[in-house]
């Protein structure tokens, strides 16, 4: 082989080498345009989803903030005073809730906990309209009901004042102190009493008899008869019984009616007094006599005075 020949044959050597090399380089510059490609990519869904994930934890706090003010709202929405706050609860609730919702249909995930925080703010707050509406209606009714007890009192008061005057005037009216009575027709005075011993000339009977000699006084211009009122008048009692009232049993006085008491049946004249007696037969003459005094037969007693057995 010639000189020549040599040269051409390590010339196409050369070149084939060169070509090889330049092949393999492009092969390694393609490898490795995959490669930071591949990375490129992974780094980008890396990316992608570590932005998601911190969406999707940014998301998670409203909605459980959303949901436990709810919670908070609807608790408290109808307790007086306490739902004023609930109220409150409930608009943080709203707006959590709302953002969380949001976030949740622009990321695409789904978020039942916001949605459950966005309705529970809305109950909370139609619970607070409603049980200040009632608690409202309720206080109005207390208030007219108190207005018109406070009304009837201030009207009862009048009245009140009136029957207390009226029965101060007729307890000054009606009385009996110091041996003299005042009645609803007439004025009785006890001028005195005496005991007349059994068997005597006056007392027939077999026990001791006290005898009141009074006068009556016609001060109402009725029929008044001295008799008559001193018995609608008048119980006599003596204390000496444990178990009950001894009340006593009003005796006939002979010669009553054969002297100047022998009127105790007349009729009084308007002004005009009439002197007469009456008897009880004792049942034990150590107990004081009490006389209980009423201004009319059925009337309530007006006062009472003992009389000591002498």
């Amino acid at each position: 082989m010639s000189r020549e020949q040599e040269k051409e044959e390590r010339r196409k050597r050369l070149a084939q080498l060169a070509g090889e090399e330049f092949a393999e380089k492009q092969v390694a510059q393609k490898k490795q345009e995959k490669s930071v490609k591949e990375v490129s990519e992974n780094v980008e869904v890396a990316s992608f989803k570590a932005k998601t994930n911190q969406e999707r934890k940014g998301n998670s706090g409203f909605a459980i903030t959303a949901l436990v003010l709810g919670i908070i709202g609807v608790l408290g929405c109808l307790i007086p005073i306490v739902n004023n706050v609930s109220f409150i609860f409930g608009i943080l609730a709203f707006i959590f809730g709302l953002i969380a919702i949001l976030r949740a249909k622009k990321t695409n995930v789904k978020n039942g906990l916001g949605k459950a925080g966005f309705v529970l703010s809305i109950v909370t707050m139609i619970g607070v309209f409603a049980s200040q509406a009632l608690y409202s209606s309720v206080l109005e009714k207390a208030s007219d009901e108190i207005e018109k007890n406070l009304s009837s009192v201030s009207d009862e008061l009048p009245k009140t004042a009136q029957t207390t005057e009226s029965s101060q005037e007729e307890s000054e009216e009606y009385y009996f102190r110091d041996n003299v009575a005042q009645t609803e027709k007439a004025k009785i005075e006890i001028v005195n009493h005496e005991v007349l011993q059994p068997n005597t000339e006056r007392n027939s009977g077999e026990k001791p008899l006290i005898v009141f000699t009074y006068k009556v006084t016609n001060t109402s211009g009725e029929d008044v008869k001295a008799s008559w009122e001193w018995s609608s008048a008048f119980d006599a009692y003596q204390d000496n019984d444990p178990n009950r009232e001894n009340k006593l049993e009003v005796s006939y006085i002979y010669g009553l009616f054969d002297d100047k008491y022998n009127q105790g049946n007349d009729t009084i004249k308007n002004g005009g007094t009439v002197e007469h007696q009456e008897g009880y037969e004792l049942t034990d003459e150590t107990t004081p006599v009490t006389l209980k005094c009423k201004a009319t037969m059925f009337g309530d007693e007006i006062g009472s005075q003992d009389f000591a057995i002498k």
